[in-house]
């Protein structure tokens, strides 16, 4: 398998819906996972966000 072709697989898989996909040829094997992104808070930005005047 050529980079070029490696490269095409990443693009369409990050470009879809797909969370997780494997390919598996001649001794050839990939696998492609997206990571969740995840956010952290600190304890007082949770706190505002929780106690924060709802506005009308």
């Amino acid at each position: 398998m050529k980079v070029q072709e490696i490269r095409e697989i990443i693009k369409l898989v990050d470009q879809s819906n797909i969370s997780e996909f494997v390919f598996e040829n001649e001794g050839t094997k990939i696998k492609l996972k997206k990571l969740k992104r995840v956010q952290y808070y600190t304890k007082q930005q949770l706190l505002q966000m929780l106690f924060k005047p709802m506005q009308l």
